[in-house]
């Protein structure tokens, strides 16, 4: 149900604003979709709309909506309020005729934007899933996001997604008040593509290959042939894919260890040896290692590579001095601190207003909500709005289940979970000594 909104101007009939409620429809439920606090990226359309429209909304904020500190109020906003109020068709329809710009044919021609819901399909190929079935999609919560992807499209001169995006001039519409989402494989081929105006982009392709190989051969032949340190081929191809990514700016490339041992091969010839090791691991070293000097590569590389193979690719063990333990450490410190400080705020600060999720993601930190769904599922390094990881509602309540059970063993606190259960079995047994 959508929220229903006036150009025309009206009387106010409130004296304020109450900013803890939706600014358009000033209530709290969730009858026109989730709440969500205005952010700094969506308020420059959000003002131009409230500005335009000249309505209530205009005679309840506007005073502190010019304001630079406005969103210090913490203001929010349904998100079907949102994308009504401020969709920029209806808005453009009530700026005075002589304001409005002459629309070029492409632009006449553009589609309606309300035709795909692009909150639950990949804004790209407007689809559920992408080619290898994957239903995961990210959120666009940055300007520079949605920025790289306008300047791509005009790059490889896209007209369907120009027009998609209404890009065809110097600005484009606001993908986080859209609530716009991708599909990671989608956003990769895109900026991947190359545009119309490159010619023989096979050998692009082979270039941008060959300048890695050559970042990657510049930091390990020194290594391996003067001073005659050894190396994992798994643990080179997990640099050269982090070269590749900082060529290409494209994330999580593939690349096969096959293919990179046949270039190591024929770039060093006679001059390296490759040692199949029984757990299927490939040593590469220097041909004139002695058996005595090679076990002790082996023993060296076992200490100092096993830990970090578990890593995801593009986390950088460099930062770390190759010691997992110099990190595991004080991140661990530093939660046990967050967690211990909840018992130092009241139970209105840490939101224990109602057994439920939503409850339970109030008093959870968020630093130690983050860690655990990283680690419980394969999402990215990115977060929504409100800072944490996005996830389904299933790996939501997976990780806020093991969340409580680690404050509650740091903590005297009691928690949704926990008190949930204890009402269940008190219910269930109607004796209050179980």
């Amino acid at each position: 149900m959508e929220p229903a909104i006036e150009g025309k101007r009206k009387r106010s009939t409130s004296r304020g604003n109450d900013y803890s409620k939706c600014l358009v429809c000033q209530t709290v439920t969730d009858q026109n979709g989730p709440i969500r606090m205005l952010t700094k990226v969506g308020l420059n359309t959000f003002r131009n709309a409230v500005q335009t429209r000249h309505d209530d909304v205009y005679e309840r904020i506007w005073e502190d909506i010019q304001d630079e500190s406005f969103l210090v109020k913490k203001p929010v906003c349904h998100q079907d309020c949102r994308a009504v109020y401020t969709l920029k068709r209806s808005v453009d329809a009530l700026e005075p005729s002589t304001s409005k710009k002459p629309k070029d044919d492409g632009e006449a021609r553009r589609p309606s934007r309300q035709s795909i819901d692009y909150k639950s399909v990949c804004f790209l190929c407007e689809k559920e899933r992408d080619s290898k079935g994957d239903r995961k999609l990210t959120l666009i919560a940055t300007k520079e996001r949605q920025d790289k992807v306008h300047k791509k499209a005009k790059e490889l001169q896209d007209e369907a997604l120009l027009r998609k995006i209404e890009g065809f001039g110097d600005d484009h519409i606001d993908f986080v008040a859209y609530d716009f989402r991708y599909h990671t494989k989608c956003m990769n081929q895109l900026l991947a593509a190359r545009g119309k105006s490159d010619t023989g982009s096979e050998n692009s392709s082979v270039s941008v290959h060959e300048k890695t190989f050559q970042k990657l051969l510049s930091e390990i032949s020194g290594e391996l042939l003067v001073d005659r340190h050894a190396y994992y081929i798994s643990q080179l191809s997990k640099r050269y894919r982090k070269l590749l990514q900082e060529v290409t700016e494209v994330e999580n490339q593939p690349y096969r260890s096959d293919r990179l041992k046949k270039k190591l091969l024929k770039h060093f010839g006679e001059d390296i040896q490759l040692v199949e090791l029984k757990r299927g691991e490939t040593l590469i070293c220097a041909s004139s290692l002695s058996v005595k000097e090679l076990c002790a590569e082996v023993v060296a590389l076992k200490s100092e590579v096993d830990e970090c193979q578990l890593l995801p690719d593009e986390f950088d063990a460099g930062d770390l001095d190759r010691n997992v333990s110099s990190t595991s450490y004080p991140l661990a410190k530093h939660l046990r601190t967050e967690i211990k400080g909840l018992e130092k705020r009241t139970m209105r600060e840490r939101g224990e207003d109602k057994i439920s999720y939503q409850g339970a993601a109030n008093l959870v930190p968020l630093d130690l909500y983050n860690l655990l769904a990283w680690l419980l599922t394969d999402s990215d390094e990115s977060v929504g709005e409100d800072g944490r990881v996005q996830l389904s509602t299933a790996e939501d309540e997976r990780v806020l289940n093991l969340a409580q059970d680690i404050v509650s063993s740091l903590t005297q606190l009691p928690l949704p979970k926990h008190i949930g259960v204890a009402m269940h079995i008190l219910k269930s047994t109607q004796s209050k000594s179980r």
